[in-house]
């Protein structure tokens, strides 16, 4: 095991440092200081030839302007707040609003659009860390995030982000990298399976909002309790109205906090699969509905809808406004610590 340290870029006077993480098995994580963010990740098929399954950018400036958060650590807290607001202890909070007059992903400049500090590299692991200053984007208190990126020789690769605060806030971070099994530049995802342990999810309204009830996934599109392929998960969703892919949130089973799997996705071609496990009561999947036609990405790629899959275990899309949904509130003396591992494997 081994990290190689090097440079990526510069964003302003900034230096981007980047860091390769390799296992006994040539498996190869590559992680930068700009939004604690995974930007390739090499893994084999079943005949051992490695292709780079994350879609990514070149350059500093690509990830730095584009809105898509590319495998960045998201923040303050990740997906929508309604309006842009939410009440704490009896006094209303105004955040940036950046996406159809609500809050996304921690606001126009969120945590995956800020530099992150190495604080420390060893055999297998980076961690970063971000200071969140009081009223950044419009959140009370002062927050100290770290993100840390561990490969293991059992082909695992373990995202670990922590929080704490100096005074109540909301908080609520998740990993957001874009997943094509078949290779980053190998066209879509519409021929990957994919399967998630959840009996329940949260509806939207049209605005992609959560309407705040929690129902059962049985008898709807979203209902990937057994493996289902992403194209016909798109027909189904197209027949309800609803004619850009996923973009939600699964109510996780076994919701206790502890580290489980929560989904696996399978491309059979290339017999590459991952599985993922979550301390986390959600999982978003957003499929890249929205994605422009023609998006040009790392090594001269060009992306397009459904080029990716973005799986992101999380605390529920608007929970500082919905009581019954798990809480994103964090306290001082708290650390909040919220486990991603992906499992790598073929089959």
């Amino acid at each position: 095991m081994s990290v190689k340290r090097s440079v990526f870029g510069r964003i302003g006077e900034e230096q981007v440092e980047a860091f390769t993480l390799s296992n006994r098995n040539d498996i190869k994580a590559r992680v930068i200081s700009y939004g604690a963010r995974l930007v390739e990740l090499q893994t084999p098929d079943r005949n051992g030839r490695f292709g780079d399954v994350v879609l990514g950018f070149d350059s500093v400036e690509s990830y730095a302007t584009s809105p898509l958060a590319m495998g960045g650590t998201c923040g303050r807290v990740v997906n929508r707040i309604r309006n842009g607001r939410f009440v704490l202890d009896g006094r209303s909070y105004e955040l940036t609003r950046n996406w159809r007059g609500h809050h996304l992903h921690g606001g126009a400049k969120g945590f995956e659009q800020r530099l992150w500090t190495p604080e420390s590299v060893s055999g297998n692991e980076v961690t970063f860390g971000y200071v969140s200053g009081e009223g950044e984007e419009g959140y009370p208190g002062t927050v100290r995030a770290r993100t840390r990126y561990r490969l293991d020789d059992d082909d695992s690769l373990t995202i670990t982000m922590q929080s704490e605060t100096d005074r109540p806030t909301m908080c609520n971070l998740a990993h957001h990298s874009y997943f094509n099994l078949a290779g980053h530049d190998q066209g879509t995802i519409e021929d990957h399976l994919i399967e998630i342990d959840a009996d329940q999810y949260t509806p939207l309204d049209d605005d992609l909002m959560p309407k705040g009830t929690i129902e059962p996934v049985q008898g709807t599109p979203f209902d990937l309790r057994t493996p289902k392929r992403l194209k016909d998960c798109f027909a189904d969703l197209r027949r309800i109205g609803i004619a850009d892919g996923f973009d939600a949130n699964w109510c996780l089973n076994r919701a206790d906090g502890t580290l489980r799997p929560c989904a696996k996705v399978l491309h059979e071609a290339t017999g590459r699969m991952i599985s993922v496990l979550t301390t986390e009561p959600g999982l978003q999947i957003y499929t890249a509905g929205t994605f422009p036609e023609r998006l040009g990405g790392k090594g001269g790629a060009s992306y397009r809808v459904f080029s990716g899959i973005a799986l992101e275990p999380q605390i529920y899309p608007d929970a500082p406004n919905i009581s019954h949904f798990p809480s994103a509130r964090l306290d001082p003396g708290e650390v909040r610590e919220q486990v991603m591992r992906i499992e790598i494997g073929t089959f």
